[in-house]
């Protein structure tokens, strides 16, 4: 199955501001973040501070993924 990912902020230095992975069903969250770990490994430590959005829900990293989802990987941010 087809998953759309969007990053922002920092992952845009390691990610294409949006892209496709095909998937078997039945991943998690969990599971998307390893594969594309694996893809930049020198995103991990912005990765496992980052919080992740489905349809503008943030949800755990146990969710369970659908066909055709945008998974929103949204990184820490400050401000001043």
């Amino acid at each position: 199955m087809i998953v759309n990912i969007k990053v922002f902020a920092v992952l845009k230095d390691y990610f294409e501001p949006e892209f496709t992975l095909e998937i078997n069903e039945g991943l998690k969250i969990s599971d998307i973040l390893d594969i594309i770990m694996v893809k930049s490994p020198f995103s991990s430590s912005v990765l496992f501070r980052s919080r992740v959005a489905i349809c503008e829900n943030f949800v755990s990293p146990d969710y369970i993924l659908k066909e055709n989802e945008t998974i929103f990987i949204i990184p820490p941010s400050s401000g001043g």
